[in-house]
């Protein structure tokens, strides 16, 4: 369409997304190779085309891989456009669930909104079965019904609410019934953008130290959480990594210069100041990663040591010398 279009390619951005092989996938990559176009791609399933993943390596583009749950698609798209426009005009997500409801049952969840955010804030809720019956609360207590969400034109089992304005600062509390007798898959997505263009929005980025890695060189999970070219420290940071076969790894991220850092060169000394922040939440996709040679099923030996000992103290007592510092763990800061 861009060239049939009369337009130049250099620069477009095309987001390919596919859940079957193709085995002709490669002979486009001279041509995509000089087109000068960002391609990022989505994987749905297994059983994409292994070549898919160069295309985004060989034009710049992300990559990222969807399983049946429909907020891996969701947070796949959430990723790419976040990265395009000014940051206050940034779509950010602040919650990307699905759960499996059982008939009759409901359940409940909260979503913090704080004072950068609440400009075109979206709750979006999706179902498999029957559309589910939707309570939504802001902090001082309005209420928001099913009747309210209005039903997707392009998506017959989803249903969305745009909160007039801007949204409340505070906590959102949000209840779904499942009206019907089986159980169905429930998944709710909130988003929002910045409050005001004159102040940043507390943001977060993560990406892995390389895309694909021969095992057992290790992957590294990095995230950033930022307002504006502040760091925001001591935030709760969670990593969800999940295989092909749906399998899930949660881990904790920190900031706290543990493991293996290289320090700068000394600074000139500057005053610093500190400022606090309010309650918030925000997710980012990494994108997708490839490991090859790992052993099935994870059997395998031990091959990464203990992380380095960070926090080592000496205490002299009398004639003995008395050392403390903190397990670091059996494999890097896992285990003990």
């Amino acid at each position: 369409a861009i060239t049939s279009s009369d337009q130049r390619t250099s620069g477009s951005e095309i987001i390919l997304l596919t859940d079957g092989e193709d085995n002709q996938i490669s002979s486009c990559f001279e041509a995509v190779k000089h087109s000068g176009a960002i391609i990022h791609t989505i994987a749905l399933g297994p059983q994409a085309a292994q070549e898919l993943e160069r295309l985004s390596t060989m034009t710049g583009g992300l990559r990222f891989y969807a399983n049946k749950d429909l907020t891996d698609l969701i947070n796949a798209f959430s990723g790419i456009s976040s990265g395009s426009g000014s940051i206050s005009e940034q779509a950010l997500q602040l919650e990307s669930k699905t759960l499996n409801i059982g008939g009759r049952k409901q359940i409940t969840g909260t979503v913090p909104v704080d004072s950068t955010i609440g400009n075109d804030t979206f709750f979006v809720v999706t179902w498999t079965v029957q559309k589910p019956e939707i309570v939504l609360q802001d902090p001082k207590g309005k209420k928001y019904k099913t009747s309210d969400f209005k039903d997707d034109k392009l998506n017959i089992r989803s249903a969305r609410l745009q909160i007039p304005g801007i949204a409340e600062t505070g906590t959102w509390t949000y209840s779904l019934f499942n009206k019907d007798a089986k159980s169905q898959l429930l998944a709710v997505t909130v988003t929002t953008r910045a409050r005001s263009p004159t102040t940043p929005p507390v943001i977060a980025t993560a990406h892995m130290n390389q895309n694909t890695a021969q095992y057992p060189s290790p992957m590294i999970v990095y995230a950033r959480v930022s307002q504006g070219f502040l760091p925001v420290l001591g935030a709760n940071v969670t990593a969800i990594i999940e295989a092909e076969n749906g399998h899930r790894v949660t881990l904790e991220l920190w900031d706290n210069g543990a493991g293996k850092i290289i320090l700068n060169p000394p600074r000139p000394e500057i005053q610093e100041a500190e400022a606090t922040v309010e309650d918030f939440s925000r997710l980012t996709s990494g994108g997708s990663f490839t490991v090859s040679g790992a052993p099935p099923g994870g059997d395998h030996a031990p091959v990464f040591p203990p992380n380095r000992v960070t926090d080592l103290e000496a205490e002299f007592n009398g004639d003995h010398l008395h050392l403390t510092w903190t397990a670091p763990g059996k494999v890097l800061d896992r285990g003990r």
